[in-house]
């Protein structure tokens, strides 16, 4: 432990050093899980490629909604007009622009808390949660998501109102809204940012910004609910299911009671052209199943635990859990006032109020959009308490 210590020192003092134990850590971290995984091809990233292969095929979409997948599609067919599989291609991209995005992360880390170290433990953190870093070894859309949304953390924290930090926000935003739809979490988060980085405005042109901030929310109420619609989030609701289908595998080593409610006292879906209104209508038909059921989701995103894991994976993840949320919260209340984190607040509050109203997922998928800002914040906390515990252990050797 003494020589971990005096070797960290020595890493504070080289800025190269950093750096440099990170990308080795990061080559390393991915040899194991390419040894370990090799190249993967499973749940529905079948359907990603198939999509891919009607779009070079048709010069369009196969479906209206792709267009919120047009980013991965077109990654996909990119790759394909190129190579026999896009699958390999594709995963070494995603692997490869993950550095990047850890690198991203160090450096808004390092800008935001004014400390290298908080940058280095932000870089670590992401690249030791591998329920989240193994996604860049599957061709599904969660690896692109996760990377653009440390490139937006990155220019947010850069972020000084000149033309080009707009024009790349811009671009980021557009990426991530076409990559997966929670890109509208994002966009909603960014326009919080900028509520909060223009506040001043709100004293001096007081008309001007509401006017503003009405039409906004207008518009982006607008937007919500046009890509809400796309999908019945009530199927899922009826059938009990806190986990994505997990009706049909009843009886199965899978399931578990907890992940399913009690369907015998639900009063169905009404049958309604908008599938926003059949949802406002199925939470006012069922309110206390529907509470109850939002809980339980809630709960399983944020503790990342499932019935089906085992006791120690179950176990590390609660500890693991409970100490990135600890450095959390102990970052948010060193730059709480920095607009930054009112853009990651939001996102965390409307991925939740997401995952309440649809389902969680078999495999923490769902936390990405999250993962980003939980991961900045925790970096920045967990170096202040590292500062802080060196402090006293030399004042305890003084």
């Amino acid at each position: 432990m003494n020589v971990f210590l005096v070797m960290l020192r020595i890493a504070t003092r080289r800025d190269f050093v950093l750096p440099i134990v990170l990308a080795v850590l990061w080559l390393g971290i991915h040899t194991v899980l390419f040894l370990h995984y090799g190249v993967r091809n499973l749940l529905d990233a079948h359907r990603y490629a198939l999509k891919a292969d009607f779009l070079l095929a048709q010069g369009h979409l196969e479906e209206a909604s792709d267009l919120f997948y047009v980013v991965h599609i077109g990654l996909l067919a990119l790759f394909g007009r190129f190579f026999h599989s896009a699958t390999l291609p594709v995963i070494v991209f995603q692997c490869i622009l993950s550095g990047f995005a850890t690198a991203a992360l160090y450096k808004a880390s390092s800008k935001l808390f004014d400390d290298r170290m908080a940058g280095f433990f932000t870089a670590v953190i992401f690249l030791l949660w591998i329920d989240h870093l193994q996604w860049n070894l599957v061709t599904l859309t969660e690896s692109l998501a996760c990377s653009t949304g440390c490139f937006v953390l990155y220019v947010l924290v850069y972020f000084d109102g000149k033309a080009k930090w707009f024009f790349t926000l811009a671009l980021l935003v557009a990426l991530s809204l076409f990559t997966r739809p929670t890109g509208l979490l994002t966009l909603a988060g960014v326009l919080v940012f900028f509520a909060f980085y223009y506040r001043s405005l709100w004293k001096t042109s007081p008309v001007v910004m509401t006017a503003a901030g009405v039409s906004i929310a207008i518009l982006g109420t607008w937007a919500g609910l046009t890509v809400l619609d796309q999908w019945d989030f009530t199927d899922q609701l009826a059938r009990g299911n806190i986990i994505t289908y997990v009706d049909t595998l009843k009886g199965g080593p899978l399931y578990d009671a907890s992940l399913r409610m009690d369907t015998t006292e639900i009063i169905p879906p009404r049958h309604m052209p908008s599938t926003v209104g059949k949802l406002l209508f199925f939470f006012r038909d069922n309110p206390w199943l529907s509470a109850k059921a939002a809980f339980l989701k809630v709960f399983y995103l944020i503790t990342a635990v499932r019935p089906y894991y085992t006791k120690w994976h179950n176990a590390f993840l609660l500890t693991w859990m409970a100490a990135v949320y600890f450095f959390f919260f102990v970052g948010w209340s060193i730059v709480r006032r920095n607009p930054v984190v009112s853009f990651v607040s939001a996102v965390i509050l409307l991925n939740g109020i997401l995952i309440a109203i649809s389902t969680v997922d078999w495999d923490n998928r769902f936390y990405v959009p999250m993962e980003p800002g939980i991961v900045l914040l925790a970096g920045g906390g967990m170096a202040s308490v590292w500062k802080k515990w060196g402090k006293r252990k030399s004042g305890l050797h003084a």
